[in-house]
């Protein structure tokens, strides 16, 4: 929508305007410019860089319209007249900037001019013209160097190179596709994976030239405190490994650039930059040095306790590199080496996720985006349909923290469930704002989607998208209201939900009564809604990999103090998962994602685990040893000693009609998912039907597999079948081998006239192309599916050039039958050395031999036609088979014979054909 086309009387109450006499909308000086806004209630936008921001400007100042992408949301305001009506309108990019973090009466005042100017008040134009004057040499100072660098090691966001995956990662891919279709990420260079072979001071040389380009795009410049540049550096891989790549924020900051940090972000938000940077620094520096202040930091601290343990961690730095203190560029350095360092000594959990080929690191160089500002800025996970329920939009978030402190587990997660985009609008509008924008994420990256992103005050901005993982119930959900509503087609589906999603909801539950016999142990929080395991309970990561070798079809329950993303290497070979703490959020979606059963948070409840003498224990005193067997149940949140006994799922009981108990809330629940399970499974087969390619694989599934005793579901099978995969059927028909014919003909028996029809087009015109025919193609299998009584109808569906070669497959055929009885049918290769090795032979043709095709006489086919188009390459028999066809009627039936005219005439009528005289040909 184009803001400037926008009536302003759209947007205010004309009747009120008219009332007041207070308000003119005829042409005033400034000082008696009418007020049509009292306050601002809310100001809502997606994150726009100044580069784009610059951008829009400069195409006003030449009077060129700057375009959007598809999608584009314009940032919109929220207000309240003088009178107390509360209205919104749109506004531009750049007026944010005027509207957001600043005074309540600078906001109202501009919003003020914007409503007049719309409404073509000649003084609030002019004074709008006069910021856009003034604004635009400002941007233009900032954004005079526009000499990017690109190269095989350095790529700006702005590229128009197309890249492997390989050499800018899985999350540079993502990032670089985003900002091509117009969603606001903030500025980036990729350090490429080429990167990574260079010498170290190759490598300086690379940063400072992603540093560059950041400085070029961001308009700001590393070190300088009035235009500060604080840069994320972001390690990925080709593979998706959530969380487990390192990541380094808010680098470059010095005590320099420090003091410029309060006048554009705020004293709360510069403390908490600070600490931030010095965490990250000493814990890359000394994991055990950083060990002594982790317990001591909080999202809450004061400004002056942030300041004050950031002082604390500072002096050990200086101790260990004072260089790091005091030089952006040493610190970025020091960073691009860690990353690669951690990537060197990780090597080995890394392989295992790279397939063939050696994959390196990419480093993604982008400017901050400050999520701390205050309480009302937060960073957080935004999925585009509830994990569980496969609807809505659900949100994890925690409020002035760095979206790194949550998605690594350190910080527990608040979470909010929306159902309609108007619930987000008073306290998180930054997602209300980009409601629209995750249906078109879904679209493009065809299913569920999680967005990892900061809000800060009503500003979205995407740092990462990714397809979500829902539990087996929400994805199933999710997927099948994608695929009815026309987003998704049915292989799309297929490869949506896994195998283990369809686990979760067929899985067996545990009885009632069983529960009863064993003792609970602990609570947690439950990560999957309903979904319980048993199996033997193991406290490391090393364990369960040596013991799930040793003990084979046991189940395994790892139980861990804390969980960290790189356990989700570990987490393919367990059944459950059990934290002291809670477990980062990529821990928590891969449980979902596999179904596995999982409690958090059991220290919560006094449980403590003892990991030198491999010992659970509770706050009774009760005790798990290594190895125990242990039971968790999702739906109580439950820990049990022991083993239970399991009965079948809920949800098939239910769809067979089984008494189900459940709650009122449950039952329609039940009744979607059941809806939902129905149409997956008739997608499931269909889709499972196309991996059938032959008919030669179908009538083996049809005579000896799960078809043979259903006939009804066999023939909507095969059907089924050739409707995904007609034209390769009829390509591997030319396949088919001797001794196969009659497997073959159980599947094509079962498709209708039609089809059957359409098949032996296909292979018939395959046979032209290619020259083939009798044993060339597929052994003789076209003339053994040829059957001398079909239908009239079946014969007129072809032409007369077709009806001669399926006639001459057909003697062919035959030939091959005698040979067979020759040389008996357990002999087959036997049988194959002959044709090849003596030809077929002679038939005897007569009007007995050919008496079969009585139908095919009666068909309008011009026979004689079809003889004189017979190919050179036909066997000579055909020809004198249509030869005898040819014949008078009365060579076939004796006209005086009752019982033989009476068996022409049944022919005739259920042809619906006139009998013929004996002389007729």
């Amino acid at each position: 929508m184009n803001v400037d086309s926008l009536s302003f009387f759209r947007y205010l109450n004309i009747e009120e305007l008219s009332s007041n006499q207070e308000v003119s909308l005829s042409v005033h000086r400034p000082s008696e410019m009418p007020n049509v806004v009292d306050s601002i209630v809310q100001v809502r936008a997606e994150y726009m860089s100044a580069r784009l921001i610059f951008n829009n400007l400069l195409h006003r100042a030449r009077g060129a319209v700057y375009r959007r992408h598809p999608g584009y949301v314009p940032s919109e305001v929220d207000y309240r007249t003088p009178r107390g009506a509360s209205l919104s309108d749109f506004v531009r990019d750049y007026d944010v900037r005027f509207l957001d973090r600043v005074s309540p009466e600078k906001a109202s005042s501009h919003l003020n001019l914007i409503l007049l100017a719309r409404n073509g008040h000649a003084d609030a134009v002019s004074l709008l013209k006069k910021i856009e004057q003034k604004l635009l040499p400002n941007l233009s100072e900032r954004f005079k160097s526009d000499r990017l660098t690109e190269n095989p090691y350095v790529i700006p966001y702005t590229t128009e190179g197309r890249f492997s995956v390989d050499v800018i990662s899985n999350k540079g891919e993502m990032l670089l596709d985003l900002s091509r279709r117009g969603f606001a990420t903030p500025d980036f260079s990729l350090l490429t994976a080429f990167a990574y072979e260079l010498s170290p001071e190759d490598r300086k040389k690379c940063a400072l030239e992603c540093i560059h380009n950041l400085e070029c795009l961001s308009g700001r410049k590393l070190g300088d405190p009035q235009n500060p540049l604080l840069i994320a550096l972001r390690t990925a891989m080709p593979e998706y490994l959530p969380g487990f790549m390192p990541t380094y924020l808010n680098a470059g900051l010095t005590p320099d650039l420090q003091k410029g940090l309060p006048a554009r972000y705020g004293e709360e938000a510069s403390a908490r930059i600070r600490l931030n940077n010095r965490k990250t620094l000493l814990e890359a520096l000394s994991p055990d040095e950083y060990r002594r202040f982790e317990s001591g930091m909080s999202p809450r601290l004061s400004s002056q306790d942030n300041h004050s343990l950031a002082a604390r961690m500072e002096s050990v730095i200086r101790r260990l590199a004072p260089e790091l203190l005091d030089s952006p560029l040493e610190q970025i350095f020091f960073f691009i080496d860690h990353a690669y360092s951690y990537y060197d000594s990780h090597f080995d959990a890394l392989r295992n996720f790279m397939g063939r080929d050696i994959h390196r690191p990419t480093i993604i160089v982008q400017r901050m985006v400050c999520s701390v500002i205050d309480d009302r800025s937060y960073a957080g996970v935004l999925y585009s349909r509830h994990p569980r329920k496969g609807r809505g939009v659900y949100l994890q978030y925690a409020r002035t923290v760095y979206g790194e402190e949550l998605m690594t587990g350190r910080m527990r997660p608040e979470d909010v469930f929306f159902q309609d985009q108007s619930e987000s609008r008073h306290d998180f509008p930054a997602v209300y704002h980009f409601w629209r924008r995750v249906s078109q994420l879904e679209e493009i990256f065809e299913g569920p989607v999680m967005v990892e992103f900061t809000g800060v005050r009503g500003t979205f901005t995407i740092l990462q998208v990714n397809q979500a993982e829902l539990s087996g119930a929400g994805m199933l959900t999710a997927v099948m209201d994608l695929f009815r509503n026309g987003k998704i087609g049915a292989s799309r589906v297929r490869s949506l939900i896994k195998p283990y999603h369809i686990r979760q909801i067929e899985s067996d539950a545990i009885d009632s009564q069983s529960l009863q016999n064993l003792r609970p142990f602990c609570t947690g929080l439950s990560v999957l809604p309903r979904s319980a395991v048993s199996g033997r309970a193991f406290f490391s990561s090393e364990n369960v990999e040596k013991e799930s070798k040793k003990r084979g079809a046991d189940n395994i329950i790892l139980i861990k103090n804390r969980f960290t993303p790189r356990d989700t290497i570990f987490m393919q070979s367990v059944k459950g998962i059990c934290s002291m703490s809670p477990a980062a959020i990529h821990v928590v979606t891969t449980a979902q994602n596999l179904g596995i059963p999982a409690l958090l948070n059991l220290e919560e409840n006094a449980v403590v685990l003892d990991e030198k003498n491999r010992v659970l224990r509770n706050a009774d005193g009760a005790s798990i040893h290594e190895g125990d067997w242990v039971t968790i149940s999702s739906r109580i949140k439950t820990l049990f000693l022991g083993k239970a006994v399991f009965v079948p799922a809920r949800l098939l009981r239910f769809m067979n009609g089984e008494k189900v108990e459940m709650t009122p809330g449950e039952k329609p629940i039940f009744e979607g998912l059941a809806l939902c399970y129905k149409d997956y499974r008739a997608i499931l087969e269909n889709v499972e039907a196309s991996r059938f390619e032959s008919l030669q694989d179908l009538g083996h599934a049809v005579r000896y597999g799960k078809l043979r005793d259903d006939p009804k579901k066999a023939e909507e099978f095969v059907n089924l079948c050739f409707d995904s995969n007609r034209k390769t059927i009829a390509l591997r028909l030319l396949g088919t081998t001797l001794g196969t014919h009659l497997v073959n003909i159980a599947a094509f028996d079962l498709l209708p006239l039609k089809k059957q029809v359409l098949l032996l087009k296909d292979t018939m015109r395959l046979c032209e192309k290619k020259g083939l025919s009798g044993y060339g193609a597929g052994a003789f299998v076209i003339g053994s599916l040829v059957k001398p009584g079909m239908p009239c109808v079946f014969w007129e569906s072809f032409s007369p050039a077709e009806v001669g070669r399926l006639l001459n497959e057909w003697i062919l055929h035959q030939k091959y039958i005698h040979v067979l009885s020759d040389v008996g049918e357990r002999r087959i290769r036997r049988a194959e050395d002959y044709i090849l090795t003596h030809g077929l032979g002679r038939l005897a043709i007569h009007t007995g031999f050919v008496s079969e095709f009585v139908t095919l006489k009666l068909s309008e086919i011009d026979l004689s036609a079809v003889s004189k188009i017979l190919s050179p390459a036909f066997d000579p028999q055909t020809k004198e088979m249509l030869s005898v066809l040819q014949l008078p009627w009365g060579h076939f039936f004796d006209f005086d014979n009752p019982w033989s005219l009476s068996t022409l005439k049944k022919i005739c009528e259920a042809e619906d054909r006139p009998l013929p005289g004996p002389e007729d040909v």
